[in-house]
């Protein structure tokens, strides 16, 4: 049995100099600048900053236990950590636990693997504060015995910064997180079938998370004060199963001097994810907690996501010269409608070991490596939200009620969506070779390829009149990639105490829609994307055929005699 633990401890710092005056430079410039406000200044020297950031104390210790003999081994390990944060009242604490136990029975027939880990974390989150302690005046208290804001000094103003350091005491927000993530894999090499074995792979992660953001009443912070404090509570589950099962066999060929290698299974995935929250304000204290009593709001959804699989694949291998690899899957998704759930990917590679060749063995002086390699491959892509085929239907904004009498009702408003959504297509075509020199010392490798995407999935805008929201993601069309990598690596010093690699990468891509809905007219003027930061319906990026993907869409500008843009 091995025993190791290794554990720090740290201190952090806040180690920038502030950009704001002191209380004395202050002072000046109000004198020199304002002289006017000069009388209506503080009487006290208040360093913000240093109010509301200090020394952060962290630790860190990981234990663990390993052993095992020849038909068993294991690992168990712990581990703890605690970091303060620089901005008061902000920490992070996190405890791990790990076990990792594999055994043989059966007369080493049956392999089993078991893999379990657990974690739990807890955050606690400041509100940023830095902008308001650079700009509060320096020449206030912290404290103000007569305030009603809790006894923090405050500025009258409603729309003045707040006291820094009355808001992080205000403030609570807190996370805490708990995650286990559960594996078993096994593995029976069937003794009445030579080459034949059997696998199976089952996982399980869960996470747990809830979260609280608590406004004190008395905190001055917009109209938390004059509504009585707030309270958000968000608790959160996210499930993800994967069982997976596959039959492996193994043989030579004889006479032939080939090997022969199949698999055939099914994999089974879900991802759920459950969330509930609640909010309001006028909060009053109950026992040690607090509850709100107005403006309750509540919601809570529950999405469930499934993937599942058929895959077949074929190793051959031919004097140690020819590699043959072929594949099928079969995948459904729910997250495409039933007419469209499933997807069939078919893929070949073929590999040429060029030195093995007889008219090649005199390249072994100067290759230690050549191989040539094609391959050619379908893949799907479901990588989009859930149930984006059905339409939903949700309460409007504030804003969209409907006036029935003296009463407001809120609407429902659907949710746009395609129906006839599918999955997205990629057909790769690759070519490469590998080669390696000095016995592999110096290698690397060149490749080119073609990706041809069908079925482009991508949210644009809906025609008007033809669906229930003026954006939908549907596919729209078919896009392509050519491109070459170059890859060299270089094992400079291999030393037993010492070793230098050093590794070099080129890449080049061309990247180019072909057809949008089903059409490759170039005086299409495509479609609007990437909405502009601040600037409501506003965009920069356009999809168009012959352009490459989200091109920017910008002004040029007029540029004078001397070649500056004019005014």
């Amino acid at each position: 049995m091995r025993v190791s633990y290794n554990g720090n401890a740290n201190i952090s710092t806040f180690s920038a100099t502030p950009a704001n005056l002191s209380p004395s430079n202050f002072r000046a410039a109000i004198s020199a600048k304002a002289p006017q406000e000069f009388d209506f200044l503080g009487d006290q020297s208040t360093d913000w900053v240093s109010e509301v950031i200090g020394n952060a104390w962290g630790t860190d210790h990981n234990l663990s236990v390993s052993g095992g003999s020849d038909k068993i081994s294991y690992l168990l390990s712990g581990g703890y950590l605690k970091n303060d944060g620089v901005l008061n009242t902000s920490a992070h604490e996190a405890t791990s636990l790990s076990a990792n136990i594999s055994t043989k029975l059966f007369n080493d027939q049956l392999l089993v693997n078991i893999k379990s880990k657990a974690g739990f974390t807890t955050d606690i989150f400041a509100p940023n504060v830095i902008g308001a302690a650079l700009t509060f005046d320096p020449t206030r208290p912290v404290l103000d015995p007569d305030s009603k804001f809790g006894g923090y000094y405050q500025w009258a103003d409603p729309l003045a910064v707040n006291n820094p350091v009355s808001t992080l005491n205000f403030n609570n927000q807190k996370g805490e997180t708990v995650r286990t993530l559960n594996n078993l894999t096994l593995e029976y090499r069937l003794p009445f079938i030579s080459g034949l074995s059997l696998h199976s792979n089952v996982s399980y992660d869960r996470t747990d998370g809830d979260r609280r953001n608590f406004r004190d009443p008395l905190l001055k912070d917009g109209d938390n004060f004059n509504r009585g404090g707030y309270l958000f509570l968000q608790d959160e589950r996210l499930y993800a199963a994967l069982i997976e099962s596959f039959g492996t066999w193994k043989a030579d060929i004889p006479g032939s001097n080939s090997s022969l290698e199949l698999t055939a299974g099914h994999s089974w995935q879900q991802f759920d994810r459950e969330y509930r929250w609640t909010q309001g304000f006028g909060l009053e204290q109950e026992g040690n907690d607090w509850i709100y009593t107005q403006d309750i709001n509540a919601d809570s959804f529950l999405v469930v996501n499934r993937l599942i699989s058929f895959f077949g694949r074929l190793n051959y291998t031919h004097n140690n010269r020819y590699l043959l690899t072929a594949s099928l899957r079969r995948d459904g998704s729910s997250r495409f409608g039933e007419s469209n759930r499933w997807g069939l990917f078919p893929a070949v590679a073929v590999g040429w070991r060029i030195l093995e060749e007889d008219f090649a063995r005199d390249w072994n002086n100067l290759f230690s490596n050549l191989k040539l390699r094609v391959s050619w491959g379908i893949t799907g892509n479901e990588n989009i939200g859930d149930f984006l085929y059905n339409t939903f239907y949700e309460y409007g904004t504030g804003d969209a009620t409907y006036q029935f009498g003296d009463e407001f009702v809120p609407t429902l408003r659907g949710r746009g969506v395609d129906p006839d959504i599918k999955w997205e297509q990629t057909t790769s075509l690759n070519v490469g070779i590998d080669f390696g020199f000095l016995n592999n010392r110096l290698s690397g490798s060149i490749e080119g390829y073609r990706k041809y995407t069908n079925d482009l999935l991508f949210t644009v805008a809906a025609s008007a009149f033809t669906n229930l929201s003026d954006r939908i993601l549907t596919n729209i069309g078919e896009m392509e990639n050519i491109g070459v990598e170059l890859q060299l690596d270089a094992v400079v010093i291999d030393q037993k105490n010492f070793s230098w690699d050093l590794g070099f990468n080129f890449a080049h891509n061309r990247n180019e829609i072909k057809k949008l809905d089903n059409s490759t007219d170039p005086n299409f003027l495509g479609y609007e994307a990437g909405g502009i930061s601040g600037d409501i319906g506003q965009t920069i990026q356009v999809l168009k055929v012959g352009e490459s993907i989200e091109t920017f869409r910008t002004y040029k500008h007029i540029l004078n005699e001397n070649g500056l843009p004019r005014p």
